[in-house]
């Protein structure tokens, strides 16, 4: 016969950083996630100039790189806080979440992805650095609403 061993929640090494912090559940867990995606985001991002060029990019389509993000920071969270107020923003952070999930996915197999073509036309690989950029803002700037009303 085993005997089950309850364990209090608070009692946990999560239980007990919450009751430091003062953080509810859901905050701490918006918290971790926005530390883990900053960091992926902000260790790749510094990168991804030399990447591009490395894939046969120009100077000027890093130049055309860094413009699309600044415009994406801008753009996004209009929609982002539209998708967040109709699903709700615990699921639209985690979809969120895995889009940009998707867009570090991109940026690390567009060396095996190649050349392409599509439609007749020939797709150079930085292209999807592009393709990834779209993709992992998600999180970044699409989330801001939603994190917003979370931390309310």
């Amino acid at each position: 016969m085993s005997r089950e061993v309850s364990v209090d929640a608070a009692e946990t090494p999560l239980g007990i950083l919450r009751r430091f912090l003062g953080l509810e559940r859901d905050v701490l867990v918006l918290s971790l996630a926005m530390v883990a995606f900053s960091v992926g985001f902000q260790a790749t991002s510094r990168f991804l100039p030399e990447y591009l060029v490395a894939l046969g990019a120009s100077g000027v389509v890093v130049g055309l790189y860094r413009t699309l993000g600044n415009v994406i920071a801008a753009v996004y969270p209009y929609p982002g806080g539209a998708i967040s107020d109709r699903l709700g923003s615990r699921y639209a952070l985690t979809l969120f979440g895995l889009v940009s999930t998707a867009g570090f996915t991109v940026w690390l197999v567009a060396p095996q992805i190649g050349t392409v073509t599509i439609f007749g036309v020939p797709v150079a690989p930085w292209v999807w650095i592009f393709v990834g950029l779209l993709l992992a803002q998600a999180w970044k700037s699409f989330g801001l609403g939603a994190t917003f009303a979370v931390v309310k």
